[in-house]
Order: structure tokens, then sequence, then C-alpha cells
């Protein structure tokens, strides 16, 4: 469903695509990640968001994927990521370039055992003062 002009996804959108293992998304008009909006996608392991409106995303977006192994949220409106990412156990790789991004803290990354690429380019307003790196 990539390169369309979905501005935005119901809930209930994915509740019958349990085996969905890949999602793009990518190249839409969405606006807002909604809480749970991927939770019933419990085989989920990659999911293209980039190149849409995005700048908001709730804290829970992503709680049930937890087999999901990539994330491309690059080329949004995103200002902060509200501890989304966190406790995403398969979670290799994060893109997060070209975002709005103001701020990072050491929440916004918390249990994440697996992440050995984190891409952060083109966020050039973005404060790193309590985060360690």
């Amino acid at each position: 469903v990539e390169r369309n002009v979905i501005s935005k996804i119901d809930k209930c959108t994915f509740n019958n695509m349990n085996q969905l293992t890949d999602l793009h998304l990518n190249n839409n008009n969405l606006h807002e990640l909604d809480e749970n909006l991927f939770s019933n996608l419990t085989y989920l392991r990659r999911l293209f968001l980039n190149d849409n409106f995005i700048h908001s995303i709730s804290s829970n977006c992503f709680r049930g994927n937890k087999m999901i192994q990539e994330i491309n949220l690059n080329n949004n409106l995103i200002q902060k990521l509200n501890g989304s990412l966190n406790n995403l156990l398969f979670l290799d790789k994060v893109y997060l370039s070209n975002l709005k991004l103001k701020r990072l803290s050491s929440n916004d990354f918390l249990n994440l055992p697996k992440l050995i690429y984190l891409e952060l380019d083109y966020n050039y307003n973005i404060n790193l003062s309590d985060t360690p790196i």
C-alpha cells in the first residue's frame, strides 16, 4: 500500500492480517500513529513508514510487535519518539533520518538488546545532552 494518499489508518485495519511479515506504508499522507495501531501484527518483521507527514507517534504504537526487526521512519515530521521503540526485543535496525527531532533521551531506547544500526542523519536541531552514546 505504498505510494497512495492514505492519511489515516483505523486500529481495526490489520485485525485479520496477523501473518503479515512486511508492511510498506511509505510515501503516503500519514500524520499520526495511534496507540496499538500495529499490535495485531505479531509476526511483523519490517515496517516502512518513511516519506509521510507523521508528526505524532503514540508511546504504545508498536506494542505487541515482538518480532519486529526493522522500522523505517525517515523523512517525516516527528519531533519526539515518546519511548515508542522501547522493549522491541528483536529490533536491530532503526531509520530516523531527516525528521524534526528536537531531543533524544536515553529513555527513547530502552530494552533494545539486538539494536545494531541506528540512523539519525539530517536531524539538525537535535539535543543529545542527556543521552549516553
